[in-house]
């Protein structure tokens, strides 16, 4: 075999390797969130409906938090000066994220299903139907916006 062939077998293996790890990642999340759900299921006495309705509301109040967090890593409130760090913001969006994926649970237990085909119905529309992308993540710190390549 060529260097060039073993190389690409390399790359190869490393993209399966990193399907793999993103797979069982992905399974743990979802995992996780079915237990989070399955929590909150066990711990309201509200109808179905309302816990629902409730669940949905978690997401506005997370993103809530993250407005407040952007707005104090910014310094722009003049009585809490820099409240926070970027940090902190993407940690609010963290939150944002894990209470939207147990709203999705709590709505249907097929949830990890419903978010897939759904995530290939936008890959279609805004990517043109490409399989691979080169991930890029956007950095903001302080007034800089960059998009650098994925880690």
């Amino acid at each position: 075999m060529t260097e060039a062939n073993m190389t690409e077998a390399n790359m190869t293996e490393a993209n399966m390797t990193d399907a793999n790890m993103t797979e069982t990642h992905m399974t743990d999340t979802w995992q996780t969130i079915t237990r989070l759900a399955t929590r909150l299921e066990n711990h309201s006495t509200l109808p179905r409906e309302q816990r629902i309705l409730v669940q949905l509301l978690k997401i506005q109040e997370e993103a809530g938090e993250v407005a407040e967090a952007v707005i104090g890593a910014l310094g722009q409130n003049p009585r809490k000066g820099h409240s926070h760090t970027w940090e902190d913001v993407e940690a609010e969006v963290c939150d944002v994220i894990v209470s939207a994926m147990v709203a999705l649970t709590r709505m249907n237990p097929e949830a990890a299903t419903v978010f897939a085909r759904h995530m290939e119905r936008i890959a279609a529309r805004d990517l043109g139907g490409a399989a691979e992308r080169t991930p890029e993540r956007v950095s903001v710190r302080g007034d800089v916006r960059q998009v650098m390549p994925a880690r």
